[in-house]
């Protein structure tokens, strides 16, 4: 859109600092990659014109994805200069170290799906980085911290909350207190904005389940009351933070409950169940499409891997490396892998266009997809259509 281009290079030509950027005679190849983030990214073009200084330093010194090291290295640096409270230096940290990441995935030239792998996992680096640094700041102890969804696969986009779980050796009110303190800590609104959204309605009975169980309470739930479904969640489950003796027994625990109930046609069943019960969460309206909940929306993909994850005794949290390993037994994960990975594509190009996009595919959105692929708005929508009816095919030939 030239009109969204234009008022998005308006934005940052209007600091002082971007305006630099812009005219310094040196830097003709800094403004062909803006005018590319312009073009692509309302989301990221309104950050960056907050945060100018940023932009050279990304499309100079920043062309590759960075290493811990580096966060390591600048976080050190941020602590002893900067004079903020720990609030709002974790924030700053994140947000620009989220805006150079952005950039390094809009700019390099790279395999599209290679480099939005990568985009996914060094968000998940950048939260890993943070969350054990605030384990270790609020002092911890004899505590778990768990990652699922796509935290726990290392698949983070651009505004994917954290699915966050804790376990303690023993509960108490002390254990209690300290996982409400990294919540509040996380969620938090501040002058710098918020850290991370934070989702823990995959604990052992939701929301109504306490914060941070002990490891006897998950041992019980694991055997008696947790559904199939639950099963499926967990395969994503990853090791954040605290003792490694600790996360050592509870992979045991989680393995035993992965791996030695049955998966039956009665499970099969319940799988179906749970998938179609799901839709319900879709959101309905003229020509929109829900990426995450629809019909084929990406559920469907994520519930077939799990399940052959299951099957397989396959304890591999990412989504996409666990499909790559299962193909060669059940080649249909061929097709699923596909379409998963196209669904993403076009879930992060959405979720960079605008901010809290979240995956909700309308009209104009389509448009602005399209456009950042490459593609005519046509193309892209009969190719997304194409995509989520295979995976219900597949979804319904497997569950069915």
């Amino acid at each position: 859109d030239p009109d969204e281009t234009l008022s998005n290079f308006d934005k940052f030509f209007s600091n002082p600092t971007g305006r630099k950027v812009i005219l310094s005679p040196a830097k003709e190849d800094v403004s062909k990659s803006l005018c590319r983030v312009f073009s692509l990214s309302s989301y990221l073009s309104t950050l960056i014109s907050r945060y100018p200084d940023l932009v050279e330093d990304v499309l100079t010194l920043y062309q590759d994805f960075p290493e811990e090291e580096r966060f390591t290295e600048e976080f050190e640096k941020y602590r002893s200069t900067l004079g903020l409270s720990p609030e709002n230096l974790y924030r700053r940290f994140k947000r620009v170290w989220e805006i150079r990441i952005a950039l390094v995935y809009l700019v390099k030239k790279e395999d599209r799906y290679r480099k939005l792998f990568s985009f996914f996992e060094k968000l998940s680096d950048l939260a890993d980085f943070l969350l054990r640094r605030l384990w270790k700041d609020l002092g911890f102890e004899d505590m778990l911290l768990l990652a699922l969804g796509k935290y726990g696969s290392k698949e983070l986009t651009v505004g994917s909350d954290l699915d966050l779980v804790f376990l303690c050796r023993e509960s108490g009110e002390e254990k209690t207190r300290k996982a409400q303190e990294l919540i509040a800590f996380l969620t938090k609104h501040t002058s710098e904005g918020y850290l991370y959204d934070v989702d823990f309605r995959l604990r052992p009975m939701g929301s109504a389940g306490e914060i941070a169980p002990s490891m006897s309470f998950y041992r019980e739930y694991f055997q008696s009351q947790a559904r199939t479904w639950e099963r499926l969640a967990w395969t994503r489950c990853r090791y954040v933070a605290g003792p490694q003796e600790l996360a050592e027994e509870f992979e045991g625990l989680l393995r035993s409950f992965l791996f030695e109930k049955p998966l039956g046609e009665k499970e099969r069943g319940e799988i179906r169940d749970m998938r179609l019960a799901l839709e319900g969460n879709a959101k309905k309206g003229k020509e929109i499409l829900d990426l995450k909940f629809s019909p084929g929306g990406l559920i469907d993909a994520e519930f077939l891997i799990q399940y052959y994850s299951l099957l397989e005794r396959l304890r591999e949290p990412s989504m996409i490396r666990a499909c790559g390993r299962l193909m060669e037994k059940y080649p249909v994960l061929k097709e699923v892998q596909e379409h998963y990975t196209f669904l993403r594509l076009v879930e992060t190009r959405l979720r960079l266009s605008k901010e809290r996009a979240g995956s909700l595919l309308g009209p104009q959105d389509m448009k602005r997809v399209a456009s950042s692929l490459g593609m005519q708005t046509e193309e892209l929508q009969e190719k997304v259509m194409g995509s989520m009816k295979r995976l219900r095919d597949i979804f319904l030939e497997v569950f069915d």
